[in-house]
């Protein structure tokens, strides 16, 4: 299962969809939490890029 972090392991917030599934015969595998960790990197990652390139225009 993936999707937004806090509502894939948040039972209230996800409505129980990992028992319900599981419940009609489904398999269910939560993505790694690592998988959060290296989007949030990358997402860092080009958000200081594009203020790099904002601070570098200021200055010219």
């Amino acid at each position: 299962m993936v999707g937004e972090f806090f509502v894939r392991l948040h039972e209230p917030a996800n409505q129980g969809i990992i028992r319900k599934l599981e419940k009609k015969g489904v398999e269910v595998w939560l993505a790694p939490a690592t998988e959060y960790l290296v989007y949030s990197y990358h997402l860092g990652s080009i958000l200081a890029r594009e203020k790099f390139i904002l601070n570098r225009k200021k200055r010219i």
